[in-house]
């Protein structure tokens, strides 16, 4: 015959509801900290101008001192570009990047453009210019640094829960 302790039992119930717990709010709050860290990681890396690029071209190089004298250099312009990376709660989970309709002053010719076409363009590249890559590397460091770090302090949230 088996037979239980009814304290153990109440225990055990107790730690599976915290954990139960503990899963709900992490569904939530655990992809958003992931997009708050790799936004965190794209403004840092263009403000710190953290990776290496091809030069601009000396005629690029002059017209851009010449109108936004103290720009921050790579990936950035008039910083729409860094005003605009922002975590976002979407359909499904969360995002982190340019939103899709975020817009910017045309430089020549009035209107607009996306600041996503610039990202976008940065990120590639085009036939006049070489791909000088924020995003993907960002995301790479992310996956390396930053989600480890945080699935282990959801791990031990959990750990904590089974008491």
């Amino acid at each position: 015959m088996i037979s239980f302790n009814p304290q153990d039992v109440r225990r055990f119930v107790a730690a599976i509801n915290r954990l139960r717990r503990i899963v709900t709010i992490q569904a939530n709050d655990f992809p958003m900290k992931c997009a708050v860290d790799y936004a965190y990681r794209l403004s840092y890396n263009i403000t710190t101008q953290k990776f290496t690029y091809a030069p601009y071209s000396s005629r690029y190089k002059t017209w851009k001192d010449k109108y936004f004298p103290g720009s921050l250099g790579f990936w950035h312009l008039q910083g729409y570009l860094l005003k605009n990376i922002k975590p976002a709660k979407v359909q499904g989970g969360w995002f982190a990047g340019i939103d899709e309709s975020a817009m910017a002053p045309a430089i020549r010719g009035g209107g607009s453009h996306r600041v996503a076409d610039y990202g976008y363009h940065m990120e590639y590249g085009s036939k006049k210019q070489p791909a000088r890559p924020l995003f993907n590397p960002t995301l790479d460091e992310f996956e390396d640094k930053g989600w480890p770090k945080l699935a282990s302090e959801v791990q031990s949230r959990m750990k904590g829960a089974w008491r």
